[in-house]
């Protein structure tokens, strides 16, 4: 049961982010300067392959020494991965062996899993701007979903009532989507809440954050509907679930940019991450993590990679919820959230920005 329980849980928090086409016409260094790349002086291709103005020395001479050949081969794809490694890099497809190369040879060097924490950018958008919101189920994620309600609340307000904190609210259409024109300030969370139909395991409405606005820059972003009944299953070998209070399940990340959670040799999900949570009243389990094939270990006090990085805690009062990730002393990501009760809360953990 409990290895059941969890892979249901690694199915909801594979939050899929499509990335957007990416079409560069000139270098960041040429539209730094003003200048038109056509009557440029032609770049060396080792001061190309060094990159990284500001990374540290040991981390420009270990890109030379190891990824030469794959920077050669991205060109103009890689010229605007900037150090440092974050969740704000968008990776093309041509840039992906190069990361790769990065991260597999120079992660001790270019400080790829952490060197972004309180490093980069997620900037506020120059106009109000639009996102894409999939909902998929926990456990089919080929089923779709017409009707569900999706809205973009901002702040901690637990209403997301019109006029107050809901800026935007759709339904999904034939496809599982919800397109939100989110304001351009925006900082907040998704409520998610199933059609009323008559189940007899109906879905949990969700309160889902990104603990850092992700949604800037990811123009799809992807959320799973859960079965009322597999918040018991969850926690069926560890805490009974009681009627009235909220849950909550995490996903902490690293540095490395969304299409690497989960990738073999690469992962974006974050190993040592110690999680810490406070609920109204003071209410609520310890928190639970992951290890090797989704499975709770009771004397896991941290996020393990080969456990997806989840975790979680059960039978939280109703109320604000705030939840911090420290990795080795270093805090590393922080959230707050309203949780409502018989609601789940889903929060990914990302490194914080500058």
């Amino acid at each position: 049961m409990k290895l059941l329980a969890w892979c249901l849980l690694g199915t909801l928090l594979a939050a899929a982010c499509v990335l957007p086409e990416y079409n560069v016409t000139s270098s960041k260094r040429d539209r730094d300067a003003g200048e038109d790349s056509s009557s440029s002086p032609a770049t060396s291709m080792d001061e190309k392959t060094a990159m990284f103005a500001d990374a540290p020395a040991d981390c420009k001479s270990c890109v030379q020494d190891n990824c030469k050949e794959q920077r050669q081969s991205c060109g103009e794809h890689c010229e605007d991965l900037d150090w440092p490694v974050s969740p704000a890099w968008t990776v093309s497809d041509e840039a992906d062996p190069f990361v790769r190369c990065l991260a597999m040879q120079c992660e001790e060097q270019c400080k790829v899993p952490w060197g972004c924490n309180k490093k980069y950018e997620l900037a506020e958008p120059q106009d109000d701007y639009s996102i894409t919101i999939r909902v998929t189920h926990a456990v089919r994620p080929n089923v779709k979903f017409e009707g569900v309600r999706v809205s973009a609340c901002q702040g901690l307000d637990p209403s997301c009532q019109r006029g107050v904190g809901q800026v935007s609210s759709q339904t999904t259409n034939a496809d599982s989507e919800a397109v939100l024109l989110l304001p351009r300030s925006f900082l907040g969370y998704f409520l998610v809440e199933p059609a009323e139909v008559d189940e007899p395991d109906p879905y949990l409405p969700m309160t889902v954050v990104w603990s850092q606005p992700l949604y800037r820059h990811e123009p799809v972003l992807t959320v799973s509907m859960f079965n009322k009944s597999l918040v018991p299953a969850l926690a069926s070998t560890v805490e009974k679930v009681q009627p009235g209070k909220g849950n909550f399940i995490f996903k902490a990340q690293n540095c490395l940019p969304e299409r690497y959670v989960g990738e073999g040799g690469v992962n974006a999900e974050a190993d040592d991450v110690v999680v810490n949570y406070y609920s109204p009243n003071g209410e609520g389990s310890r928190v639970y993590y992951t290890r090797n094939g989704l499975i709770i270990d009771l004397n896991a006090h941290e996020t393990h990679a080969d456990g997806g990085s989840f975790g979680g805690a059960f039978n939280l009062a109703a109320g604000s919820v705030s939840v911090t990730g420290t990795h080795k002393a270093m805090e590393v990501a922080s959230a707050g959230f309203p949780l409502r009760a018989d609601a789940l809360g889903v929060v990914f953990l990302l490194p914080k920005v500058q």
